[in-house]
């Protein structure tokens, strides 16, 4: 399945007394802003329920991503659909890839997802993994986690790497790291993280690939979204 709009709605109540000038700026503005985001639509690329254990095993539910709430989130000011596991497709709501020990070594190192869409910068929602950086301490800083690779209608391809203690921070607890933010109020405990991937190459992205290094850490994404050209 394609990106999609956010949906946002563009008319609260009350709006009637900016007068007709007023309103339309106002309108403009709103949909300007729904129409600069385009969520990607990651059901065929989950693979873990975030209401199960997503690490070491299924039954430990606290080593998970426990949502406070689920749908259309916003991180300084960018939507993200945080999928609820019992409305998907497969009943999984979240990418874990193939790392870390325990149960998280039965994920997939990658998935694909569908765009077609025309982006000038990725953002993402997640940024964290399980046995990521503070875990095991400096040794493992800077270690490549997770690889993103943009496939264009034309064939060309743009990839980037995300590594440990750079981007990516253990979900337990509130690790800061350089290449990424925390966001808050996402999560009921431990961290969530996002930050953005500026798209160099103008054109239609066909599919977006996910891919683990099967090291050390399992990296989780939860939502992607794209802003538009």
């Amino acid at each position: 399945m394609q990106g999609r709009s956010t949906g946002l709605s563009l008319m609260p109540t009350g709006f009637e007394a900016l007068g007709s000038d007023g309103l339309r700026d106002m309108i403009q503005y709103l949909c300007a802003d729904a129409l600069q985001y385009r969520i990607i639509n990651l059901q065929t690329a989950f693979t873990a329920n975030s209401q199960e254990g997503i690490y070491a095993n299924r039954q430990s539910k606290r080593e998970s991503l426990r949502f406070k709430q689920f749908g259309i989130v916003r991180v300084d000011g960018i939507p993200f659909e945080i999928a609820h596991p019992e409305k998907s497709q497969t009943g999984k709501n979240v990418i874990v890839l193939k790392g870390g020990s325990g149960y998280s070594k039965r994920y997939p190192r990658k998935v694909i997802a569908t765009t077609n869409v025309r982006a000038k910068r990725i953002h993402f929602l997640g940024g964290v993994g399980g046995w990521a950086w503070p875990f095991g301490g400096d040794k493992f800083k800077g270690r490549d986690v997770a690889r993103f690779t943009l496939h264009f209608e034309d064939g060309h391809t743009e990839e980037t790497v995300f590594r440990n203690g750079i981007e990516f921070a253990d979900y337990n607890g509130h690790a800061n790291v350089p290449g990424s933010r925390e966001a808050p109020e996402i999560v009921r405990n431990g961290q969530v993280r996002w930050f953005s991937v500026n798209v160099k190459q103008d054109g239609i992205i066909k599919t977006i690939a996910l891919a683990s290094f099967d090291n050390e850490v399992a990296p989780t994404f939860v939502a992607l979204t794209a802003q538009t050209r």
